[in-house]
């Protein structure tokens, strides 16, 4: 009996061309390439579910917020439930609060 010393391995086919290897080349380029957007897109998704859609309230339509500005006056505005008083204190940085 006589045993060879090498390891069995895969079955050796004909030698790729060139082209054949451009080819491989750019399709393996192309699947990382698609698996990276892949990943881009589930991470802009995460964050749109986890950060932008939970925004209670609404952060449009909070308040208060300015409507307008003057040289010596400003204008707010908002809503409060109920006929809560309102205490309105403008200051400067300079001024503690």
């Amino acid at each position: 009996m006589q045993t060879s010393a090498t390891a069995p391995g895969p079955p050796e086919g004909p030698a790729l061309t060139p082209n054949e290897r451009r080819l491989r080349r750019a399709v393996v380029a192309l699947s990382v390439v698609t698996a990276l957007m892949a990943l881009v897109v589930g991470a802009v998704l995460v964050y749109w579910f986890q950060y932008l859609l939970p925004a209670k309230p609404d952060p449009f339509t909070r308040g208060p917020y300015v409507v307008q500005v003057g040289t010596t006056t400003a204008t707010l505005r908002w809503e409060i439930e109920g006929d809560a008083p309102v205490r309105i204190v403008a200051t400067t940085p300079e001024t503690p609060s």
